[in-house]
């Protein structure tokens, strides 16, 4: 019963600065901003996500996958 009281006060005290930000942020690497396909996709993601007050974050991948992971 503590554990989950402990839980549940922990919850409660994250909850608010969670959420008083306003804005999510979402980051996405596209692997070339000149394709037309990953630009047309990157502008609909970034569409979708301002309907949901989120923040798109897009990062140049130059077709180099270790540039991709980092």
């Amino acid at each position: 019963m503590r554990k989950v009281l402990f839980i549940a006060v922990v919850a409660l005290m994250i909850a608010p600065t969670a959420f008083s930000a306003g804005k999510l942020k979402m980051g996405v690497t596209i692997e070339d901003f000149n394709d037309v396909f990953m630009r047309y996709a990157l502008d609909q993601l970034t569409a979708e996500a301002q309907k949901d007050n989120v923040d798109i974050v897009a990062a140049y991948g130059k077709r180099d996958p270790n540039e991709q992971l980092k």
